[in-house]
């Protein structure tokens, strides 16, 4: 018999699938380091908005998405932080303001959407919760 900690991460691995004739659960045994990511912009601010972008910038964070989705998360943690890879942002290096409704115990990390241009936000699971696209790079203090 698992013990609670086994149990609460087994209940949280499993997707109950509800069909309009079948029901059932299935446990998710991959983890999502292993699993390819998901992009959402729901928490994107509208002062750093992909909308803000010139066409190069856009069309290139198009075809960055394409190549992410066929990587899995850890291929993206250990790539070139300046190339497809992640990097690591801690809260004192923002420069602008955090929106009240990401918790504190977000870690962010920039992956870069065009050159050296990064998109800002958060790993939920597998999804990547994309909210600052730095085109200007003022979103945190970038080192030299």
């Amino acid at each position: 018999m698992p013990d609670r900690r086994q149990q609460k991460k087994l209940k949280k691995k499993r997707r109950h699938i509800q069909g309009r004739r079948l029901s059932y659960t299935v446990l998710d045994s991959v983890p999502n380091s292993q699993k390819r990511p998901v992009f959402s912009l729901e928490y994107l601010q509208d002062s750093h908005c992909i909308t803000l972008c010139d066409d190069s910038d856009k069309l290139a964070f198009v075809n960055t998405l394409r190549k992410l989705s066929k990587l899995t998360w850890n291929q993206i943690r250990t790539s070139q932080r300046h190339g497809l890879g992640s990097e690591k942002i801690y809260r004192r290096a923002f420069l602008v303001t955090i929106p009240p409704k990401i918790g504190l115990d977000v870690t962010f990390i920039a992956i870069r959407f065009s050159g050296l241009k990064p998109m800002v936000g958060f790993q939920d699971e597998r999804i990547f919760h994309i909210v600052w696209f730095d085109k200007d790079l003022n979103v945190y203090e970038h080192g030299s």
